[in-house]
């Protein structure tokens, strides 16, 4: 499998964005017979692409026994009471939980974490690595703060949008000590699954990828981690 296609793959199959790990749908197709998650109309960026039609295509085709559609699904009700993701939601698996959820009819909306991992895989399909200041113009252009970015990363990148250096903007973060969230890791597993069995590559190019917003030591050791267990997963479902 290409990297490209297992980058692709990751979108559906690894993980998408910031509910990674914590909605899960059984292999079989997504609810509701939905071939693939679609964006909501209501609040589509500039060019944004479709997580599920990035290839031009539907769904695109997950790996495991499992598929993690990450905040796609979730960002509806990630923070509801039960269920998965609530006070209830621990003790059971995910996937019986989410076998039990109504979850709402497609097409799905996506969050700022699903925006940003579909905008790595752009920039990993035009220049096979991170190339971070087509990245950070990238992730400015696509911002539409109605996909729920926290405070530090909309004011980052409407600064980068407006004209200013993303290395300035980002270094300035959080009295200059630079982002340490979890942002930069939440959308690196596509980038992982792209160098599939080499953790090396997959840890240098996370670390290009979580500077453009995230320059703190732990913003960028977050990404690193994601992107190395991603490329092991995705080396060993290579064979």
């Amino acid at each position: 499998m290409a990297p490209l296609t297992r980058a692709l793959a990751s979108l559906d199959g690894l993980s998408v964005g910031d509910a990674f790990g914590d909605r899960f749908l059984a292999s079989g197709g997504l609810p509701g017979g939905a071939s693939g998650v679609r964006s909501d109309p209501g609040v589509s960026g500039p060019d944004t692409p479709d997580p599920a039609g990035v290839t031009g295509s539907g769904a695109v085709a997950g790996s495991g026994d499992v598929t993690g559609s990450g905040d796609v699904t979730g960002s509806g009700d990630v923070t509801g009471s039960g269920g998965a993701a609530g006070p209830g939601g621990h003790g059971r698996g995910r996937a019986a939980e989410a076998a039990e959820r109504d979850l709402p009819p497609a097409p799905w909306a996506w969050t700022d974490d699903t925006e940003m991992a579909c905008t790595i895989v752009d920039v990993l399909a035009r220049h096979d690595r991170i190339e971070q200041d087509d990245l950070a113009a990238r992730f400015a252009e696509r911002m539409d703060p109605g996909r729920g970015y926290g405070a530090g990363a909309a004011e980052l990148l409407a600064r980068v949008r407006s004209g200013h250096d993303w290395r300035v903007a980002a270094c300035d973060s959080f009295g200059g000590k630079g982002s340490f969230g979890n942002g930069a890791a939440m959308r690196v597993a596509p980038l992982g699954a792209y160098f599939a069995g080499d953790p090396d590559r997959a840890a240098r190019e996370a670390e290009m990828s979580a500077e453009v917003t995230h320059v703190h030591p732990e913003g960028v050791a977050g990404a690193v981690a994601v992107a190395v267990a991603a490329a092991h997963v995705a080396g060993a479902a290579r064979g």
